[in-house]
């Protein structure tokens, strides 16, 4: 769990195999994980507590047995990475969560690539073809939901 208060950052690092999250970001925390392999975790790939705001930009998680990434209750993380094979949502915003998403890839999801927050939707740098997609990756009407702010599950699909 990461829980400095001083901007902690981990760069290049793999974390696998773990039969809990991958990453946790604790309360109101700020991190920076920069080209990180997150694979092989439980419940959450990173988990983003209540406050938090990292930056997760060049990641790769794949292979959880839940969601990709959580958001939790205001959490505002701004994301630039991939999720892939993860077990249940790719992302997930709850109790409130936001977040900036640019450039992410997310795919082979057994949920929904993305489930807002019922309470606030999550914000994208850009529009959500751009943003979220690589160019090959279809958009669907559900993601368009999203984008338009409500609270519909969305689904990527090759």
């Amino acid at each position: 769990m990461l829980t400095s208060t001083r901007h902690p950052v981990l760069a290049r690092c793999t974390i696998e195999a773990v039969e809990r999250v991958g990453v946790t970001i604790g309360r109101e925390g700020i991190a920076l994980l920069r080209s990180c392999t997150v694979s092989g975790t439980g419940p959450h790939g990173i988990f983003a507590d209540h406050g938090s705001a990292p930056s997760i930009d060049g990641c790769r998680i794949e292979n959880t047995t839940g969601n990709g990434i959580t958001a939790r209750a205001a959490a505002e993380p701004r994301v630039s990475t991939t999720v892939t094979s993860a077990g249940g949502h790719g992302v997930t915003f709850q109790n409130g969560a936001g977040g900036a998403f640019e450039n992410c890839d997310i795919t082979g999801a057994a949920g929904s690539s993305a489930v807002p927050s019922r309470r606030r939707p999550a914000r994208t740098l850009s529009s959500w073809p751009a943003a979220c997609t690589n160019p090959g990756t279809r958009r669907s009407n559900a993601l368009q939901n999203l984008d338009q702010g409500m609270a519909k599950p969305a689904r990527l699909s090759r």
